[in-house]
Parts: C-alpha cells; sequence; structure tokens
C-alpha cells in the first residue's frame, strides 16, 4: 500500500479518498507511473492476519534511479533513502521496499514475489510466434541475425549502436536486448566469410561434375560511382538435378577485360573441345547494343517526344494533373511517361508503346498546350514504324533473358526471326541506315555462331540437327555471307566430339550415331518456314 504524505499531513488519493482510510480502501498506484513529486514518501508494507499494517519509519526521502550497479537484476529496482538515512532496494514494479540489497534476494523477489513481473512473461519463459510456434529469445541468434541484416543490406557497422534504435528495441519489443558494437559487428562478418567461403571450396572441391560461370556487372550500392563484376557459379546436382547457384566473388573490372580472365581460365582448366563451349556472352545485352546502335540514327525524332513526354509529366504536377483530366474528359485513361535508358533492356520500345496506344490524345494536348509544337505527322509516322521494327527486339529479349526454362536452345531460332527483319527492311528508304548499324553489330558477335548455342538447338526436340542446319543457311543468306556449308561442317564435325566426349564418361559401348538419333524426333523441311518456338 502507497501511502502519500505531504507535510506530515494525509492528503487524498486520486478516488478522492482521504490516504489510509481503512473503511472503503480504493486503488492506489504503486507502480513507477505513480507521478511522485519531490515531498512524497512511501511507506512499506506487510500484511498480518490478512489486514494491511505499514511501517512509518519507512517514508522515503529520495530515489536513487541511476545508480550504477552492473547485476542484471538491478535493471528492475531503484534505490530508496528513507527519512531515517537507511537504503532499502525499492521495485520498479510493485513499488515494494526489500530489507536486504544483495543480488540473491533481489532475484528471488523478481522470480517469485514480484506481482506485476509475474503478469508479463519471464525472462526465460517461452511464447508463441505469429506461425504459432514456440519462440525463445536468444542473444547469440539476434547478434547472428544482426551480422546477417548488416552484411546483406550494405549497412554501416555501427548501425545498431544508434542509442535511440537501442531505446526502440528495448522498449517496445525485446527488454533484454543489448546493442552489439561495430568492432563486434565487423569481427563477426569477418569470421562468417572466412566460414562461408571455405565451405565453398570444399563444396567445389568434391563437386563430381562441371560448373557454369555467369558473369554480370552490379552497381555499388549507397550512392557509390563504383560498379563490381560477379561472378556466380551454376551447376547440376547429381542427385537431386535441381539447379544450384553459389556467388563465388566480386571483382571491380570492366568488360574488356573479361576475354582475358577467360584466356586465363582456359589455360588452367583445359576445357573440352578447345574451349568452344567455354564461354558465351549474355545474347539479350548483345541484342541490347545491337538495338541502341539502329536507334542512333533516330535520335534527332526521338529527341522530340522524350521533350514532349518531359514537358507533360516532368514539368510539375499541374501539367500532368491537366493532361489526365483532359483523357478522362474524352473517355481514355491517360498511360505514364516510360521514359527510356539506353543500359535498360526494352525501354524505348516501352516508351514508344506507351506512345503509340494515346497518340490522339497526346498529341491533341500538346498542341493545345504548345503552340510551336514541332511534331509533325511525319515524325508519328517514324514512330509507329520504329515501334513494328522494335517489336521483334523486344520478344527476343524478353525470351531470352527468362529464368525458369532454358533460353540456350532458343538463340538460334530468334536470331533467324531477328535476321528476317532486317532483311524486310533493309532495302527501306527510310530504315535502310538504322538496319545496316543493327545488322553490322549483330555480325561483330554472331559472324561465327558459338557452338554452344548450335548444340543446345540441336537438343532440341522442335529443331535437331536437320533444323540448325536450316536456320544456318537461312541466318547466313541474311546476313550476306557465303559460309553456311563450312559453318555446316563445323557444327557437325563438333557435335560428334561433344557427343563422343560425353558418351566416355556416361555412355555405354554402343553403335551411336548422334546425328541420325535426333532426326527422328521432328523433321524439318528445308523451306525455311521456321517460326517462334
Amino acid at each position: 500500500m502507497v501511502v502519500v504524505v505531504r507535510d506530515g499531513q494525509k492528503v487524498p488519493d486520486r478516488t478522492g479518498r482521504l490516504t489510509g482510510d481503512r473503511t472503503k480502501p480504493g486503488p492506489v498506484r504503486t507502480g513507477p507511473e505513480s507521478n511522485r513529486s519531490e515531498n512524497q514518501s512511501i511507506a512499506s508494507v506487510t500484511f498480518q492476519n490478512g489486514r494491511q499494517q505499514h511501517d512509518p519509519n519507512d517514508q522515503i526521502a529520495e530515489i536513487i534511479t541511476d545508480h550504477g550497479r552492473k547485476a542484471e537484476v538491478w535493471k528492475h529496482f531503484n534505490i530508496a533513502i528513507l527519512v531515517t538515512g537507511k537504503r532499502k532496494a525499492q521495485c520498479k514494479g510493485c513499488g515494494n521496499l526489500l530489507t536486504s540489497e544483495g543480488n540473491s534476494t533481489l532475484k528471488r523477489h523478481i522470480e517469485n514475489s514480484c506481482a506485476a513481473l509475474k503478469a508479463q512473461t519471464g525472462p526465460n519463459q517461452p511464447i508463441l510466434d505469429n506461425t504459432g510456434q514456440v519462440w525463445m529469445y536468444s542473444a547469440d541468434l539476434c547478434r547472428q541475425m544482426t551480422t546477417s541484416c548488416v552484411i546483406q543490406s550494405a549497412m554501416p557497422f555501427g548501425m545498431f549502436t544508434n542509442p535511440h534504435l537501442t531505446k526502440l528495441i528495448q522498449k517496445a519489443l525485446q527488454p533484454r536486448y543489448n546493442p552489439v558494437s561495430r568492432q563486434t559487428l565487423r569481427r563477426d562478418g569477418m569470421q562468417a566469410w572466412e566460414k562461408a567461403k571455405n565451405e565453398t571450396r570444399e563444396l567445389f572441391s568434391n563437386l563430381p561434375n562441371n560448373v557454369s560461370l555467369t558473369c554480370d556487372v552490379w552497381s555499388a550500392p549507397n550512392g557509390l560511382p563504383e560498379s563490381y563484376l560477379c561472378i556466380t557459379a551454376h551447376w547440376v546436382d547429381p542427385i537431386s538435378w535441381l539447379l544450384c547457384k553459389r556467388i563465388i566473388t566480386f571483382s571491380f573490372d570492366n568488360a574488356s577485360n573479361n576475354n582475358r580472365c577467360v584466356d586465363k581460365l582456359k589455360l588452367a582448366l583445359n576445357p573440352i573441345l578447345d574451349g568452344q563451349i567455354f564461354h558465351t556472352r549474355c545474347c539479350a545485352h548483345i541484342i541490347n547494343l545491337a538495338v541502341q546502335d539502329g536507334l542512333e540514327t533516330c535520335k534527332r525524332v526521338l529527341n522530340k517526344f522524350r521533350l514532349m513526354l518531359r514537358r507533360i509529366f516532368n514539368k510539375g504536377k499541374k501539367m500532368q494533373q491537366a493532361y489526365r483530366k483532359y483523357c478522362k474528359d474524352v473517355g481514355f485513361r491517360a498511360l505514364g511517361p516510360a521514359h527510356d535508358m539506353p543500359v535498360r533492356w526494352n525501354s524505348t520500345y516501352y516508351m514508344l508503346d506507351n506512345l503509340v496506344k494515346q497518340k490522339q490524345y497526346i498529341h491533341a494536348f500538346y498542341n493545345i498546350h504548345y503552340e510551336k509544337n514541332t511534331i509533325g505527322s511525319q515524325d508519328w509516322a517514324i514512330i509507329e514504324g520504329l515501334h513494328d521494327i522494335l517489336n521483334d527486339f523486344k520478344n527476343a529479349t524478353t525470351l531470352l533473358s527468362g529464368i525458369y526454362y532454358p533460353k540456350s536452345p532458343l538463340l538460334l531460332n530468334q536470331l533467324y526471326i531477328l535476321s528476317s527483319k532486317i532483311v524486310a527492311y533493309e532495302d527501306h528508304h527510310d530504315w535502310g541506315t538504322l538496319m545496316a548499324s543493327m545488322k553490322a553489330k549483330l555480325l561483330k558477335y554472331f559472324l561465327e555462331i558459338p557452338f554452344g548455342f548450335l548444340c543446345a538447338a540441336a537438343l532440341n526436340p522442335y529443331l535437331n540437327v536437320i533444323g540448325v542446319e536450316v536456320l544456318i543457311t537461312n541466318i547466313c543468306q541474311a546476313f550476306g555471307l557465303d559460309t553456311s556449308t563450312e559453318h555446316i561442317r563445323l557444327f557437325n564435325v563438333n557435335f560428334q566430339r561433344l557427343f563422343d566426349h560425353y558418351k566416355n564418361i556416361y555412355g555405354v559401348e554402343a553403335n551411336i550415331k548422334p546425328l541420325k538419333c535426333f532426326r527422328r524426333v521432328l523433321v524439318l523441311v528445308a523451306t525455311a518456314k521456321i517460326g517462334p518456338i
């Protein structure tokens, strides 16, 4: 029971009754929220024969909250200085005074006697998480997850030393949480890296099959200007036949050095077929490079439409809202600008696609607000024609950048479709220059079609060996090359060598002719009528 004494007189409590009235004892706040003033004091309470008793000598003169005690149990106690000069420990939960300040006594009070803490979850008592499973707080697991969070999110090591974050976690989430210092996080991060590196080395040293390495340029986080090369290893698990992957290294490097890196790997690893299927480039990226070279010939017209989009959508909300209202009034839902970027695949196509879909409305709105409009019907005709040309390049890029199916068997067919598009437009007076630029870029990388793609296409039941020979012939004709016969001969020779290599490793002694076993899958006539797969 809390007895409030002010200048030696009893004062009414929050219920309006005098403190100490035994007839109808009202509720009295005994916790730390009792809003005690400096001239208030508290008496300790005992119970005799079921009746409340208090010692008038245990009136508190001062409460010390910052007592400097380091033991864990003192988080639940303050030190009370009595009017008699004695010191006693006061529980923050129930407000009771304990004669002894010994840690064992305080711990027994917290575990067995404090009514306030009994109503809460104990420090070692398991609780249920949001899935209904038993959960218990673990400081070691918290430290481990903190290190993982810092590494994976590229946070600074001093992120969790912020006092405001610590206060938030301790007050609202977990009172037993202790922040991890930046030195500890850095040390734990280096240990985790060493452990992962050793596990990866052991994994690859015991792997019985081959590994495919993929290189990609990633942007540095946190606004840093550098970019770095990420190398990912892919392989098929020999037991489950599932595709596995590991990020094995990061390298600050540029694309021009990739060829030298591959040459050194060839010397060290001595790959099969003289390394013909050892190195392949990203085909979707090559297609994007060809598109960007072709778009340079239409730069003047494209810049007009880019300026129009910036004026409508990026010159403040007023103009953008006016256009949306204009479209709503005529019963059309306005589309976004879809600005293009040179390094983003298909971004120019999507920009043109949105423009073509809302041509009637955006052109009329632009003429109303910008009388000196320099976009005419001829410019719109170029945009619509360019949109039709880029459609096949967009389809090829989307198909070859998928992640849930093998893409290598699809390249040859897509290359044939693109070469057919170039043949259809290269003699056009408006698109001849554009097609010449795209053709030159594609020939730079596909003058000799990588054997890995030819082999994958031959294993595709939609094509098989005959289909590959037909596609090679038609692609060479579209690009104006007379080397189709030599390409077909090299393909057949290397395909036989590849078959013999795997036959010696996994096959049985049998008279197998691989070039005939694929012919029974699908017979394609040499009419060049091979559409998209």
